[in-house]
């Protein structure tokens, strides 16, 4: 079994969020880390990427700085 762990600097989630959910449908990652959200957690959509087939954790916050 192997694991395949991918990163990707999103510098914002609301604007990259279709195309983080189709590179996680065309890929086969066991982790993807993103970094740059510019979002709280409570504003990311978890149903889309449960929807998707991955669990989200995630820790944001309201600005990049």
């Amino acid at each position: 079994m192997s694991i395949t762990i991918t990163t990707w600097n999103v510098n914002s989630l609301k604007v990259r969020q279709p195309q983080v959910l189709d590179f996680l449908k065309e890929t086969e990652n066991s982790i993807l880390c993103l970094q740059e959200l510019k979002m709280q957690e409570a504003d990311i959509d978890a149903a889309a990427f449960k929807e998707v087939g991955y669990t989200l954790d995630a820790f944001g916050q309201k600005t990049y700085n």
